[in-house]
């Protein structure tokens, strides 16, 4: 353990210090306060046998070693986990823009217009009610009765709707 060690990683070690190793006093830790100096000089006061004080740096060592190690472990899979993130974003977002909405051309007779909705019956007999906003183009001025085309989206949303002159 260096003193980089000591000071950076001080607040997580005296505690895990205090439980491992008794003799320090809540003083003795706000006295070393991450100094390695006072840190070494409260180790040879509270552990001055040789044995006890090469296991106490011992664990130390191995104490900040471990942590190290963790953080590494961490890091490895979270900046994959980043990078995978950006890549299915990224794919998803051009997998939209690609995907187009599907447009189905709705030829038929116009049956009624209430507000937003324009009613048609198409060549098949079957009636389609489109929905017509301040987006959707009408090409000139539409009646009912009128033979009609429209560009409809998914939900019926008419894109555009046109008088069309019945073939003759």
């Amino acid at each position: 353990m260096n003193a980089d060690q000591l000071k950076g990683k001080w607040m997580q070690f005296k505690g895990e210090l205090k439980q491992q190793y008794g003799k320090f006093t809540d003083d003795d830790l706000q006295q070393i306060e991450g100094n390695y100096d006072k840190y070494n000089g409260k180790v040879q006061e509270r552990y001055g046998d040789k044995k006890e004080k090469d296991e106490l740096m011992k664990w130390a060592d191995q104490y900040h070693l471990q942590g190290d190690s963790a953080m590494k472990k961490f890091i490895g899979p979270f900046v994959l986990a980043m990078i995978l993130g950006a890549v299915l974003v990224t794919l998803s977002h051009a997998a939209g823009d690609m995907a187009a909405p599907s447009i189905q051309t709705v030829i038929g007779d116009l049956l009624k217009i209430d507000g937003e909705f324009y009613v048609v019956k198409d060549m098949a007999g079957k009636e389609i009610r489109l929905h017509a906003d301040k987006t959707t183009t009408l090409d000139g001025t539409i009646k009912v009765g009128d033979k009609v085309e429209a560009q409809a989206m998914e939900k019926n949303h008419a894109v555009s709707i046109k008088q069309v002159q019945p073939k003759m």
